[in-house]
């Protein structure tokens, strides 16, 4: 179709730590492609865990991504940072490690969903087994 212009679809993919965003990142970069997505990542940390550049630059992730840090209530953080982005598609994963529970609750995802403005799609996360 002539003269139709295509818009970038904005995904948001909020995420505690590097082995949560693996679990979710192949998929997340197929849609990506698919709908020619503009990428946001946030990472909600606490404050001392702020400016972790080698935490981000550890990430291989190529064509139009940002990358976000925030300290706050994860939470918050999540849905004020998809309303600002004006985000349509917020990509997480769920987990049940107590560790890090304090970030990324296992029962945060619901919240999402609930108070999200925006389609959230939410992966269970499978730990994997030692070998």
């Amino acid at each position: 179709v002539t003269g139709v212009q295509t818009c970038a679809l904005p995904i948001f993919i909020p995420f505690d730590n590097k082995q949560n965003l693996e679990h979710i990142l192949p998929l997340v970069l197929q849609i990506s492609q698919a709908f020619t997505a503009n990428l946001y990542f946030l990472h909600v940390l606490e404050k001392e865990e702020l400016n972790n550049d080698k935490f981000f630059s550890s990430l291989n992730i190529q064509g139009h991504a940002e990358k976000i840090e925030k300290g706050g209530q994860v939470l918050d953080e999540i849905l004020k940072t998809a309303r600002d982005k004006k985000i349509d598609l917020i990509v997480m994963s769920t987990h049940a490690e107590k560790a890090r529970e304090k970030l990324l609750p296992s029962g945060l995802s619901p919240l999402v969903v609930r108070h999200s403005t925006c389609s959230v799609l939410v992966f269970k996360h499978v730990p994997q087994s030692p070998d």
